[in-house]
């Protein structure tokens, strides 16, 4: 038998701000790799079990706080293409990751 399981509480570091946050509800997620990075760049031909296992690998998500009307995260997406650039030490963690995601996903590393 199933049962869900429900995370009300927790406590996530948000790199852009440098809060610390505890509610579960204030949770955001910034994919690493972005997703429609990934579907321009190979996967629009992906399975959608493929897509699904991408959108949700926990190396590929980095947690963001969501509390204001417009997260940092989604306010990165609606700026015309330019986008929220992060302090450095997120964009060297990030850098790591986007290379193991990388070779995880992609028959050839990312680039811009």
């Amino acid at each position: 038998r199933r049962t869900r399981c429900t995370v009300e509480y927790g406590k996530w570091h948000d790199p852009y701000t440098g809060q610390t946050f505890t509610l579960a509800s204030d949770v955001d997620f910034d994919h690493n790799v972005p997703i429609a990075h990934a579907h321009n760049h190979g996967g629009t031909n992906w399975s959608s079990y493929r897509k699904q296992l991408f959108a949700k690998d926990y190396q590929n998500l980095l947690p963001v706080l969501d509390i204001t009307p417009i997260s940092l995260n989604v306010a990165k997406h609606l700026t015309n293409g330019r986008r929220v650039i992060p302090p450095t030490t997120v964009l060297m963690f990030k850098s790591g990751r986007i290379s193991k995601i990388s070779m995880s996903y992609f028959t050839q590393p990312l680039s811009n």
